[in-house]
């Protein structure tokens, strides 16, 4: 055998091993991406079943917004294995429900690399109601976001107390319901985008009457009641 066919043998059982060595590299972190990817998304399932309400059944007394939040931290930490999701979820400088909402979303979906959806996640920041437009039998679905200065939240508890924006007012006066709206009024640019009124059960006629009256003196439109 002439040299020559010695290096031409050796040079191609080289190259042959190098490509079964690169492949054998790109195969193994094609795998480790797909385990690790995999591991992030049941993480991200994960921390979404946590905000079902079937989740909160154990707190029972206790279901109020700060019990569950506790609890969803506390389940966050034994139930999720991933150092990004739990980055992904931790709170940062959000000032408010919706902002850590729409924060998370991005965070994982940015760790996912896909768009991250979660109804039960998005419900319990932006809770939704059925509204009717106040003179009609037309009923759509509402997302609250009491961030929005556009839309007035207006809910009577009961014949004593009634409440704008989840404020209650000193009492259930026409004068001083009259003030505060416009006060949330001077707040927007261009009026309000909806005004959403919620009628507890107990809450007698008359009250309801007064309600309406003040938002007609103002030249209110646009009025949405809570469907029960």
């Amino acid at each position: 055998m002439r040299a020559s066919d010695f290096s031409i043998q050796h040079f191609l059982r080289f190259f042959l091993f190098c490509s079964l060595l690169a492949g054998a590299v790109v195969i193994y972190y094609s795998i480790t991406y797909e385990s690790e990817n995999a591991a992030l998304k049941i993480d991200a399932e994960e921390f979404c079943s946590l905000y079902s309400p079937e989740v909160w059944q154990e707190l029972g007394e206790d279901s109020s917004l700060h019990g569950v939040m506790m609890l969803i931290m506390g389940e966050s930490e034994k139930r999720l294995h991933t150092d990004e999701i739990k980055r992904a979820i931790a709170g940062g400088q959000e000032k408010s429900y919706p902002e850590y909402h729409d924060a998370v979303v991005n965070r994982i979906s940015a760790v996912l690399g896909e768009e991250w959806e979660c109804d039960s996640f998005t419900e319990f920041y932006y809770p939704s109601i059925t509204i009717r437009a106040y003179g009609s039998d037309e009923q759509v679905r509402h997302r609250i976001d009491l961030e929005n200065g556009g839309i007035l939240y207006i809910e009577a508890v009961d014949s004593r107390t009634v409440m704008l924006n989840r404020s209650p007012l000193r009492e259930f006066s026409s004068d001083l319901l009259k003030r505060a709206v416009l006060v949330e009024l001077e707040k927007t640019s261009s009026g309000f985008e909806k005004v959403i009124i919620h009628f507890n059960e107990n809450v007698d006629p008359s009250h309801r009457d007064l309600i309406f009256s003040v938002l007609k003196e103002i030249s209110i439109s646009n009025i949405y009641i809570v469907e029960p």
